[in-house]
């Protein structure tokens, strides 16, 4: 068994669908019930993610620590990616235009270095240090913000979904999935 879809369906698992956190059901991204249980900064392969990009609003994957703490957010767009948080990282990359609706992202932490492809060219490639790679190393829990209900990660078998992603329901206007 494949342990990441590709060709955006994964039979077993399906691809889940980017259950957008901010909204008062999940505590504006404090509840772990719309996040995803992965030990992201663990995995080479990261996670891939489709959705509609905007010019000047950002994509947000929310990063959590063991606890469920929030310790920062990756934020990306067709113009820049951001990493920001609790301990400031200082990335900021422009990226290139994508071309279409939805577009395919990559983002691994792997071995405290950030990565980033956009339709499999890479475009961020920073090493982390000090208390910024520390802190990230951590991350046991993801979450989105700001996203659609078109939006969709790539699932493995690794990972644990939270009761409102399970149900589609985070922001009470996505159909639920079964998964």
């Amino acid at each position: 068994v494949s342990t990441q879809s590709t060709g955006g369906i994964n039979a077993e698992y399906g691809d889940p669908r980017m259950c957008d956190c901010w909204n008062a059901r999940c505590g504006w991204c404090t509840s772990l019930d719309c996040a995803v249980k992965y030990e992201f900064a663990d995995t080479p392969d990261g996670i891939t993610i489709i959705s509609r990009l905007w010019w000047r609003r950002t994509n947000n994957i929310v990063l959590y620590n063991p606890s469920g703490v929030k310790v920062g957010e990756i934020s990306f767009s067709r113009r820049a990616v951001f990493l920001e948080g609790c301990v400031k990282c200082g990335v900021m990359r422009r990226v290139p235009f994508t071309k279409g609706e939805l577009s395919e992202w990559t983002v691994s932490l792997f071995e405290g270095v950030l990565k980033i492809s956009v339709e499999g060219v890479e475009v961020v490639n920073t090493k982390l240090i000090g208390e910024c790679k520390e802190a990230y190393a951590e991350i046991s829990y993801i979450a989105f913000s700001r996203s659609t209900c078109e939006g969709q990660f790539l699932s493995t078998p690794d990972m644990e979904f939270g009761k409102h992603l399970r149900d589609g329901t985070c922001d009470g206007e996505c159909e639920p999935l079964d998964l």
